[in-house]
């Protein structure tokens, strides 16, 4: 079955917004504009509305139906680009598990990269198909990903 990406838009956006409300609370949200902080992994540039701090965010939502995580390893097979788990350069990568209760991970992109070497002997890694290209992730259980995480909160 190819991945379905209008599906998998909307999917993404409902998350984006839900965590947008969380973020919106304590933080003024920029939404990237620049074509090189989307590439780069960048969804809001913020300001902290108390301290002023500067701070960039990446959002991705999964659905979680499988009890792991789908981290991208590879964003197009074809053109050897690498995916997210590789190139996000957000301080914070957001990881939204609306069917997990609603749970919100707060991860530092880097720790994410730390692990890979030894996720990808641990853990299988997985293509889905696209039109004209694939894309490869591993399926890591999200037990790994709330041990790194520096915070966990429920958004519903």
């Amino acid at each position: 079955m190819t991945y379905d990406f209008y599906a998998q838009l909307a999917v993404g956006q409902a998350g984006e917004r839900k965590v947008h409300d969380y973020l919106s609370q304590e933080w003024q949200l920029i939404h990237a504009l620049v074509p090189q902080e989307v590439e780069l992994g960048i969804d809001y540039l913020a300001f902290h509305k108390t301290t002023g701090e500067e701070r960039t965010f990446e959002v991705k939502t999964d659905l979680y139906q499988s009890g792991n995580c789908f981290l991208e390893t590879v964003k197009n097979d074809r053109t050897k680009t690498l995916g997210w788990a590789h190139t996000c350069a957000a301080d914070r990568l957001l990881y939204y598990l609306p069917n997990l209760g609603g749970k919100l991970l707060i991860i530092q992109p880097p720790v994410i990269r730390a692990n890979l070497p030894f996720w990808v002997t641990k853990f299988r890694s997985v293509e889905v198909p696209n039109p004209g290209y694939k894309t490869i992730g591993l399926l890591v259980p999200v037990t790994e990903l709330e041990a790194i995480s520096e915070q966990q909160i429920y958004l519903n």
